[in-house]
């Protein structure tokens, strides 16, 4: 018999929702700390690394140190844990590096969130065999999710600070690489949980360690930094970003792995239509906050209506089911 992955009380959907939340904030503090930070990309990521070196490595070694956690390290578990890390800490930065140059959270994230849709998917069925035929309403899910996040895009607000910078080839290479990488995190971190055999918090760890080496490996370098790039209000929602992106990994990695999920074929369009439209409605609340009153195109409306419904029509009609309940 295979190693069960660890019972949840809450169920997927609500870890799912959870971790949605929390990233629907990444681009939101990254837009407010670029400026702050005189727009040093490198800098904002430093300190998501050292969220995840000072609150996540301990948090995650604590909780299997005291047995709390009650898997076992394998090489494979540690391997996909570590490779899901990288590729997420590589998407960290993408995206910071994106949103630097557009000043527009709203425009970047949503494209992020929709083309990571399309590479979940087809990474994930590498390692998550269907257990029903899959259905064409399932797959127009995934593509109300995709063409939702395009119309937010194509109507979203101005900048959050400064000016709009539209389409450019830069930001665009930035926005695919970072739905490339975060794609891939749900099948990584279920395939870690499952070689770790049924651990939660090893996956953890090793995405914790990897975000860790990144920030160690640049910290030399920006020693050298003049003293007007370290700003207080920036250095708190760069910080902020690190804890929205590792609040988020941890409900996502029980999301994908606790006893009753379906999977990342399942759970990631979810994850991210809500946070595709967390991070809409805050960013737009936070420039009404600072702009006063404003005029929204109605099409914007329509694209996060479109991204609800397709976060309700994928899980719902998704063709790998959860694990029956005994």
């Amino acid at each position: 018999m295979g190693a069960q992955v660890q019972k949840s009380g809450f169920g997927w959907l609500w870890f799912a929702a959870l971790a949605g939340g929390l990233w629907g904030f990444y681009g939101v503090f990254t837009a407010l700390a670029s400026p702050q930070l005189h727009h040093q990309s490198e800098l904002i990521f430093l300190y998501v690394c050292r969220v995840y070196a000072v609150i996540g490595l301990p948090y995650a070694m604590w909780m299997i140190l005291s047995g709390r956690d009650h898997g076992e390290a394998t090489a494979k578990g540690i391997a996909f844990g570590i490779g899901g890390g990288i590729l997420a800490a590589i998407g960290a930065l993408a995206v910071i590096n994106a949103v630097r140059i557009t000043k527009n959270p709203v425009a970047v994230m949503a494209m992020v969130f929709a083309l990571a849709q399309g590479f979940n998917f087809l990474y994930s069925l590498i390692f998550q065999r269907p257990t029903e035929r899959i259905r064409a309403i399932f797959l127009f899910g995934i593509v109300m999710l995709g063409f939702g996040s395009w119309i937010v895009q194509q109507y979203k607000p101005g900048a959050l600070s400064g000016k709009t910078v539209e389409l450019s080839t830069d930001w665009l290479l930035y926005t695919v690489a970072a739905a490339a990488c975060w794609g891939t995190y749900g099948a990584n971190v279920r395939m870690s949980t499952k070689h770790s055999k049924g651990s939660h918090y090893i996956p953890l760890a090793c995405v914790s360690a990897s975000y860790a080496l990144f920030g160690e490996g640049m910290s030399d370098y920006f020693v050298i930094f003049p003293t007007e790039h370290w700003n207080l209000i920036g250095c708190l929602l760069a910080i902020c970003v690190g804890f929205s992106g590792l609040g988020g990994a941890i409900f996502a990695i029980r999301g994908n792995s606790c006893a009753d999920s379906p999977g990342p074929v399942t759970v990631m369009p979810l994850l991210f239509a809500i946070a595709a439209v967390v991070n809409s409605v805050v960013t737009i609340g936070l420039m009404i906050a600072k702009q006063g009153a404003m005029s929204l195109h109605p099409m914007l409306l329509v694209g996060l209506l479109v991204l609800l419904a397709g976060g309700y029509i994928v899980p719902k009609y998704s063709p790998i089911k959860p694990p029956a309940k005994k």
